[in-house]
């Protein structure tokens, strides 16, 4: 460092270099609020410096404030346009909003600045990854691997080759990954989850081998359970979930597989996983928040709202703590400390979605229209697809009494209902449905329904049912496949909405699974999340009420929000077997209970555009 010779300032580029230094440094060690002040204070003497600017922008995605964050990066953009490195870095943002559109194109004039960024090309594979594109993820993922071989790359090219239908080529170079990374627990994994399906003995020694030798015992239990869970051997997966826990207690994923099991087979340990881990770790936010939803999704409303309270009197305000807390006392009629506790959650992560989301829940209630609207505007900024917000705001313009209510949730296009094809080789389409009535029960291993779903008194699969090889499922996706082509030929044009603008021929499911409901069964209102457009299939139904009772009916338009004279129930629909209903995932819905020794079958399923 230099000095200034008596009498003489300092120099002024050496001062702003030096506190810049100072800014960096403070956030490497992972002192956020330091290096964000130094930021703003260079910002204030040299506004819009394109490295400042960057600095600021990885501070406040850190810190989770998302719409900050990108400002902060195309400043730095405007400053200075030709820096690969902060485009790769505002793509990583984008596509963590599931802005997959915007992220590749970041991340192609990445490349084009530098094509030699292996990050680049790495990341614009998972992009394509994400946006259902394997062919292109695959060449992507290739460059990457030529620039830099690491075992993570090469891990991501086995998913992209998987994802094309390439399985003998993925399963290979997951072989030859573990075979040149034999001590790379996560390699070897890979490895393993490419022979589970068809050789699932020969990945369970795979994973047992590993076990002898790995530092990251827990993550390989954690694999085997999940491999026994597969293969429904149920009290082996509980075992392997139990050792992750003892290897490592805070391992989420684990309590979440180990004790979805336990309430499904109604089994007493529910919830001791959880109880265990707070007694090793008592400040650990995570597993008081994830054991509080555990037992709400089980009913258990009261202990779910004392774990949040003991949670942050030991384990401090942690903002998803006062998040679940003011959840549970809104699902408990209290309207007045809920805003308070969202409030504080709020002023910690001002960009989280899901506080946006509910506190937009707690204004529909309190009749507050426009600042519910406000709430979902700032979660739409973040999340532009985000089927929830959608959702509440179609809610708050009907309640509002705006007309873009009847454009967003434009039933008469939107909500279709087809009869399937019949596969080729049965006599019809009723034929078909009797034979998959025959067979879907034998998936089902399950006592009860799924926790934090909307299945009440009946049960679902685990598996990704439309991944099951058995010639009856292919042919009922298959079947879909066709009314589903029809669906979206008749869809019109529209750019400024958030379904149709969306709009692809070509498509790909993001989940299904078959729901089994007995006697007394419905499902509670909800939206898909996960999906852009949804669909049931019916399978089997149980004898369905006429136009008073609506039994076994299919309702759209009513909310979870319990909203009394407020409530709206758009349309209704009497299903049949063989026949599937399509419309989009943000669209409310739920059906009405039957009573009937007759289960009501069906196979929903989630579908996004590629």
């Amino acid at each position: 460092m230099s000095i200034a010779p008596p009498g003489q300032p300092p120099n002024p580029a050496e001062q702003f270099a030096r506190r810049f230094q100072n800014a960096l440094a403070a956030f490497n060690r992972g002192d956020l609020a330091t290096a964000l002040q130094a930021c703003q204070a260079l910002d204030a003497d040299l506004p819009n410096h394109a490295d400042v600017q960057h600095l600021m922008a990885m501070a406040w995605q850190r810190l989770g404030q998302v719409i900050n964050a990108e400002k902060a990066f195309r400043r730095s953009l405007a400053a200075n346009p030709r820096q690969p490195a902060v485009l790769s870095n505002l793509a990583t943002l984008l596509r963590r909003s599931r802005r997959f559109e915007e992220a590749d194109q970041a991340l192609a004039s990445a490349i084009e600045l530098q094509p030699g960024l292996a990050n680049a090309w790495y990341n614009r594979g998972l992009v394509s990854l994400d946006r259902h594109r394997p062919t292109e993820a695959i060449e992507q993922l290739q460059r990457a691997v030529q620039l830099d071989p690491r075992p993570g790359i090469e891990m991501a090219l086995v998913r992209a080759l998987q994802a094309a239908g390439r399985e003998d080529d993925a399963r290979d170079l997951a072989d030859n990954i573990a075979a040149r990374h034999p001590n790379d627990a996560r390699a070897v994994m890979t490895r393993a989850r490419q022979h589970r399906k068809k050789a699932p003995a020969d990945a369970l020694a795979m994973l047992q081998t590993l076990l002898q030798t790995t530092q990251d015992r827990a993550r390989v239990q954690h694999e085997i359970g999940l491999l026994k869970t597969e293969t429904k051997a149920l009290d082996e997966a509980i075992v392997h979930f139990q050792a992750a826990l003892e290897a490592q207690p805070l391992l989420i994923d684990a309590h979440r597989a180990l004790n979805e099991i336990f309430w499904q087979q109604d089994d007493d340990r529910f919830g001791q996983s959880y109880r265990d881990a707070i007694a090793r770790a008592p400040a650990a936010a995570p597993l008081y928040h994830n054991y509080a939803s555990a037992l709400r999704s089980a009913g258990r409303e009261d202990e779910a709202e004392a774990i949040l309270e003991s949670a942050i009197s030991r384990a401090g305000p942690d903002p998803f703590l006062l998040h679940g807390l003011a959840v549970q006392k809104l699902r408990r009629g209290d309207d007045d400390t809920p805003r308070q506790l969202l409030d504080r959650a709020l002023s910690a992560q001002p960009d989280n979605v899901r506080f946006r989301i509910d506190c937009a829940n707690l204004d529909i209630r309190g009749g507050d229209y426009a600042s519910a609207e406000r709430h979902l505007d700032h979660a739409r900024a973040v999340e532009p697809w985000n089927q929830e917000v959608w959702a509440y705001l179609g809610v708050a313009w009907r309640l509002a009494g705006d007309p873009k209510h009847e454009w967003l949730n434009d039933y008469d296009t939107l909500l279709k209902t087809f009869t399937l094809p019949s596969p080729t080789g049965f006599t019809g389409t009723q034929a078909f449905m009797e034979e998959l009535a025959g067979f879907l029960p034998t998936l089902h291993s399950a006592g009860r329904q799924p926790l934090d779903q909307s299945v009440r008194n009946g049960t679902q699969t685990f598996e990704i049912l439309f991944g099951n090889s058995h010639p009856l499922i292919t042919a009922l996706k298959q079947s879909v496949d066709t009314v589903l082509a029809e669906y979206l030929a008749a869809l019109p044009d529209d750019d400024r909405h958030p379904f149709y603008a969306r709009k692809r021929q070509a498509t790909y499911y993001t989940g299904s699974w078959s729901i089994m409901l007995r006697s007394g069964g419905h499902h509670t209102n909800h939206v898909h999340p996960q999906g852009w457009l949804s669909c049931c299939n019916y399978i089997a139904l149980p004898p369905l009420g006429d136009d008073t009772t609506r039994d076994g009916w299919i309702r759209f338009g009513e909310t979870s929000l319990g909203l009394g004279d407020r409530e709206h129930v758009a349309r209704t629909i009497r299903p049949a077997p063989g026949q599937c209903v399509f419309f989009p995932s943000y669209f409310w819905h739920g059906t009405y209970r039957f009573d009937s020794e007759t289960p009501r079958m069906t196979v929903p399923c989630d579908i996004d555009p590629a």
